[in-house]
């Protein structure tokens, strides 16, 4: 599982409504979408270590490096994890 200390910029027309979008420049667009697309890999990288964590059979070398990922992308995703 690869994943990435490189902290999102945030983009604040993700939100816009579609008429304002209609307005964009298709640079303003295309950071958007490669945006959005960025989150959702943090998203699947972090739901496939949570289940490695839940459902694998793991050693502790794994189960740490498995908790680093999910602390990392928490942090990306500004997220609070609980404290162990």
């Amino acid at each position: 599982m690869a994943h990435s200390n490189v902290e999102m910029l945030p983009v604040p027309a993700a939100d816009a409504p579609q008429r304002e979008q209609g307005e964009m420049s298709p640079l303003q667009l295309q950071l958007i979408i490669k945006r959005q697309k960025m989150q959702l890999q943090v998203h699947e990288t972090m739901v496939r270590a949570l289940l490695n964590l839940q459902y694998a059979d793991l050693n502790e070398r794994q189960r740490k490096g498995l908790h680093e990922i999910v602390r990392i992308n928490a942090g990306m995703l500004k997220m609070e994890l609980p404290h162990e």
